[in-house]
């Protein structure tokens, strides 16, 4: 299901379709942008999981702009969706090794969720990813957010281990696409 830059993204059949909504990268000038659609779409994960900036303060819903431009400055990239030109979701690709792609921030605004969007941003990173060569494509979630697992899991991607790490309340689970396949 992957697109190419600037493709449109299909929508599910019977469900609420856009004018447009396309994938493209950001620019660093859209970190405040990129910012509130971050924060907006991961309020209700907060919330459901009991996330604090207390006790996780580097959690996507706090994000901060200076972070997004560091991010973007050591060579991360994100991807905005518009949906009839307006910032739905977006994605943080990172690259920590060769051929081997992280993907991060992966969010979609609550008002444009189950209608194929974020699979179609997915499947949009995917065909990048293959297309420029990466082996390798990886993210993390909370390990008992077994819906978010599953939508993963129904894309081919497999649980690869998980890990509590000090300052997160909750252990993470890491899992992987292997694209070389």
């Amino acid at each position: 299901m992957g697109l190419k830059l600037g493709e449109k993204v299909p929508m599910n059949a019977g469900m609420r379709t856009f004018e447009k909504a396309k994938a493209r990268p950001a620019r660093v000038e859209e970190a405040a942008v990129l910012r509130t659609l971050i924060r907006a779409s991961f309020k209700d994960v907060v919330d459901k999981f009991k996330i604090t900036p207390h006790n996780w303060p580097a959690h996507p819903a706090f994000i901060e702009t200076a972070i997004i431009r560091d991010q973007i400055g050591q060579g991360g990239q994100y991807y905005i969706l518009d949906i009839d030109q307006v910032p739905g979701g977006c994605v943080l690709i990172r690259f920590p090794a060769p051929r081997v792609w992280v993907m991060e921030n992966l969010c979609i605004l609550p008002r444009h969720r189950h209608q194929g969007l974020g699979a179609g941003l997915v499947g949009y990173v995917l065909n990048h990813a293959r297309h420029c060569g990466a082996q390798k494509i990886s993210i993390v979630t909370i390990d008992h957010d077994w819906i978010c697992q599953n939508w993963f899991r129904a894309m081919g991607f497999v649980e690869c281990g998980a890990r509590r790490f000090e300052n997160i309340p909750f252990r993470l689970a890491f899992m992987t696409l292997d694209l070389a396949g």
